[in-house]
């Protein structure tokens, strides 16, 4: 082992022996090489290695000296603001109000002022700034879309009114239909519909005035029109509900009316959306009915269809409102479970056994004991929801095949 001094004299006959110029991180570079030779232990080149051992890159055995150290970390840097603007730029496309545009400027401003410098997105503020800013334009469109739906309302209205008016029972047609056409002139249309609404307004009128200089010669048609806007009324309101019956059939399981396996697809992307923008937590929960199949072939598959809508009501039950339940297929459940801390899935986790254990299944005279097993994973423990929805699956048959009958957490966890 030598001391400073020595290593120092060494140092410095070695750069000249090689021919290398005297720099401070030429003469580091050596310095540490001719310590290690001597097998003298140094604090500076010992804490040089232990930070370049802590870079996760191909490339580290190239930073031998605290300048190349440094231009590695600043690259680093620039690699990591290119990658915060290309978020922030897409908050625009993720935020971009669809009806109302009020927030367009307010938006633009914010994503200046991030663009400037990037490291501010993950700053408190600007997060705040970011759900105030979606929660403002979520409740602006919501506005205008009651804004529209009002208008149409007056609108019709009025048009049956005006119908009603110039009925042939009616002995004050010419009074009636200009009392109408003043309250159309008046009729107080939101911002949101002026563009769409105007011009229906605006024909209202001028019908008005034609019916009012005209009205007996077209009593009979008036009548033959109301009774068409009611017989349209009708077809329109039977349309949307055929609709709704359809969209709701398309997104639900026939059989045990939660979300089937193309909603769920649909969903977690939302979910996880909101868990790269707002880092909020959410499990995957993975069940399977026990011995199902036993169940089919000892009672028949109307006794298994009356479990499986029995168990996934359970479920429905104790799922709240900004949770996904999904029939995965078959006897398999799943759950998307949002939550602040891990300890509040295991309790869910419990209210769920206790309940199956309590409830009854019947068919016909038949009591039938329903136990399930579970697999559950943490999705901020992976890569990617891919990743954690098929560990969640693991541990489910992890459960499986250790006997039936429990639930498989992280870290081997088991209720």
């Amino acid at each position: 082992m030598k001391n400073i001094k020595d290593i120092i004299k060494e140092t410095i006959t070695e750069l000249k022996r090689k021919n290398i110029e005297v720099t401070p991180n030429n003469y580091f570079k050596q310095f540490c090489e001719i310590s290690r030779l001597f097998d003298t232990n140094i604090k500076e080149c010992q804490d040089f290695l232990t930070l370049v051992s802590t870079i996760d890159d191909l490339d580290k055995q190239n930073i031998d000296t605290p300048l190349k150290l440094s231009k590695y970390f600043k690259k680093r840097c620039n690699t990591k603001k290119n990658g915060l603007k290309k978020l922030i730029k897409s908050f625009h496309e993720i935020l971009a109000p669809s009806v109302n545009h009020e927030i367009n400027d307010e938006l633009k401003d914010f994503i200046k002022y991030l663009l400037e410098k990037p490291t501010r997105v993950i700053q408190r503020d600007s997060i705040s700034n970011l759900k105030k800013l979606t929660n403002k334009r979520i409740a602006n469109d919501r506005t205008v879309l009651k804004n529209k739906t009002d208008d149409i309302i007056k609108i019709t209205s009025l048009m049956g009114k005006y119908f009603d008016k110039t009925l042939p029972t009616s002995s004050n047609s010419t009074e009636d239909i200009h009392k109408i056409k003043n309250e159309l002139e008046e009729l107080n249309i939101s911002d949101a519909s002026t563009r769409e609404l105007s011009f229906l307004q605006s024909k209202l009128i001028e019908s008005a005035y034609t019916i009012e200089n005209s009205i007996e010669k077209y009593k009979a048609e008036i009548s033959h029109g109301k009774e068409d806007l009611k017989k349209l009324e009708n077809t329109i309101t039977k349309l949307q509900q055929e609709l709704n019956s359809i969209k709701e059939e398309n997104s639900l399981d026939f059989l045990t009316n939660v979300l089937n396996r193309r909603s769920f697809d649909k969903e977690i992307i939302k979910i996880e959306q909101k868990y790269t923008l707002f880092q909020s937590n959410y499990a995957i929960v993975f069940y399977d009915i026990d011995y199902f199949k036993k169940i089919n072939d000892t009672y028949g598959h109307d006794c298994g269809d009356a479990v499986l809508r029995t168990f996934a009501g359970i479920l429905k039950g104790l799922t709240r409102q900004e949770d996904i339940i999904c029939r995965w297929g078959g006897e398999e459940f799943i759950v998307l479970l949002n939550y602040t801390t891990e300890n509040e899935i295991s309790k869910y986790i419990t209210r769920v056994k206790n309940l199956i254990y309590k409830s009854e299944f019947k068919y016909k005279s038949n009591d039938i004991k329903v136990k399930f097993s579970a697999g559950v994973s943490y999705r901020n423990r992976y890569q990617n929801h891919f990743d954690a929805i098929t560990q969640a699956d693991s541990y489910l048959y992890q459960a499986k095949n250790n006997g039936r009958d429990q639930v498989v957490l992280e870290d081997n966890i088991i209720i």
